[in-house]
């Protein structure tokens, strides 16, 4: 298990999802390599959690009109449902939990905020138009998907995860942490990729009015990554 970082501080209450599912994070446990591995939406993880499948409890389940072969769910002995968080693992797992080494994707909260908007789950469900933006839509898909600082807390404490795969560097960290593991190189694929169709992405992060918004939803993930990069 990595340190703890700080109090979670935005409070760990659920939200209302936007559009039929919120965007929460992700579990996958190995019982024979000793990892878990926590999904924060929109971080890259769906290409890590296609890539530990072979070395993990979990199978992969792709069901509903919109699953693929990009978008699925988890499921195994420990993992019993795809928003698995570290809080959970710990429900089911308890002293054990030390034993595991954890593992998550990491990214900037505004370039991760906008891909969620742009995710082609929305998409393709009609909830969002891949050419326009709509600020109104933006601010409740925001206020809906849960925090890193969440999906890393146990109680109200952020735990610093063992393995950081920061999107940015996400091919050359998950070696880094494969080699630590003892897994064999693994090449990941670019899956779930957000449809920004009229490249309005770049223009919208320097919008005030989004920067706003992504701010005071995410400020814990905001202090997670200065003290994560702080302690590199």
């Amino acid at each position: 298990m990595g340190r703890r970082a700080h109090g979670a501080g935005d409070g760990l209450t659920a939200v209302r999802a936007f559009g039929r599912g919120a965007a929460t994070g992700q579990g996958m446990i190995s019982s024979t390599h000793k990892f878990i591995f926590i999904h924060i939406p929109k971080t890259g993880g769906n290409s890590v959690q296609e890539a530990l499948l072979p070395f993990a409890d979990d199978e992969k389940i792709i069901k509903g009109e919109f699953g693929s072969f990009e978008r699925f769910n988890v499921r195994g002995p420990v993992t019993t449902h795809k928003h698995m968080s570290l809080q959970e693992y710990v429900d089911v797992l308890g002293n054990s939990l030390s034993e595991y080494k954890t593992i998550c994707t990491l990214r900037d909260p505004l370039d991760r905020a906008l891909s969620l908007y742009y995710n082609p789950r929305w998409i393709l469900r009609g909830d969002v138009d891949a050419n326009t933006f709509d600020l109104s839509k933006f601010e409740q898909m925001v206020r809906a998907a849960s925090s890193a600082a969440q999906s890393l807390s146990i109680g109200q404490d952020i735990q610093w995860p063992d393995f950081i795969l920061w999107f940015d560097n996400l091919s050359q960290d998950f070696q880094q942490a494969c080699r630590a593991l003892g897994l064999p190189e693994i090449e990941l694929q670019r899956l779930n990729v957000g449809e920004d169709v009229a490249g309005l992405r770049e223009t919208l992060k320097r919008d005030s009015r989004v920067i706003e918004i992504v701010r005071e939803r995410f400020s814990a993930d905001y202090a997670l990554i200065a003290s994560l990069k702080a302690g590199r």
